[in-house]
């Protein structure tokens, strides 16, 4: 098993699940987050979540990571030109503290206007009280 799918096992698997969903209460990562890397908002976004912001993990840690999830789960997803998270950028991305839900629905609203995804309903969670 890779590092980034070690990591990805011990701090996240336990609620997203081995293959990137699990039940309808945590956002679906498989076939879905490669949406967020779409725009440099939604990027940001997903290394600002508060379990990724706030993990212990070095930024290369959580660089390696998010790399490996979003090829590992949402690779057809990713725009044409995506480049991987780098450790510089994870740093400073993770210094900024977010309110999850609307930063979540802003950056979904923008994709849509801006032809980026389909409709609001791709990334739509069933549980919309949580993200």
């Amino acid at each position: 098993m890779s590092k980034p799918a070690q990591t990805y096992a011990r701090n996240c698997q336990g609620c997203h699940g081995e293959a990137g969903f699990s039940v309808n209460e945590i956002p679906r990562l498989a076939g879905r987050i490669g949406y967020f890397a779409r725009s440099p908002e939604g990027r940001a976004y997903l290394v600002q979540v508060p379990n990724v912001a706030l993990n212990l993990s070095s930024d290369e840690t959580i660089a390696n990571l998010m790399n490996w999830v979003l090829a590992s789960f949402s690779r057809a997803q990713l725009p044409e030109d995506f480049q991987p998270f780098t450790a510089q950028e994870v740093g400073r991305l993770r210094k900024v503290r977010i309110d999850v839900k609307s930063r979540r629905d802003e950056i979904v609203a923008q994709l849509v206007r801006s032809n980026r995804l389909a409709s609001r309903e791709v990334l739509q969670n069933p549980q919309t009280s949580l993200y």
